[in-house]
């Protein structure tokens, strides 16, 4: 599932430490939406994919403009590189 994927990859980067983090701040949905989606067994919704690879271009584009880039944990750039590439593609197989 697409949703603990992302989740993972965000932890792996320590960019969130908990599935109300991920919900807010990276999904912008209630604090409980990712741990629902996930006992449920179901997916994010196109609007809520679309949601994530906002907030994921947005990290991208800041850690792009640090001069102390190589200095970052290179898992966050990595593991945002990988959910840009898997949202957007996932997206577009909603319009094939």
């Amino acid at each position: 599932m697409l949703v603990k994927q992302i989740y993972e990859l965000l932890k792996q980067a320590e960019l969130v430490d908990t599935l109300e983090k991920y919900s807010t701040l990276w999904l912008n949905k209630h604090k409980s939406t990712a741990s629902y989606l996930i006992h449920k067994n179901k997916d994010l919704s196109i609007n809520t994919k679309v949601n994530c690879l906002n907030n994921t271009n947005y990290h991208l584009k800041n850690i792009n403009q640090r001069s102390l880039q190589n200095t970052l944990n290179s898992n966050i750039l990595i593991n945002l590189q990988k959910i840009k590439k898997t949202l957007e593609e996932n997206i577009l197989k909603n319009f094939d």
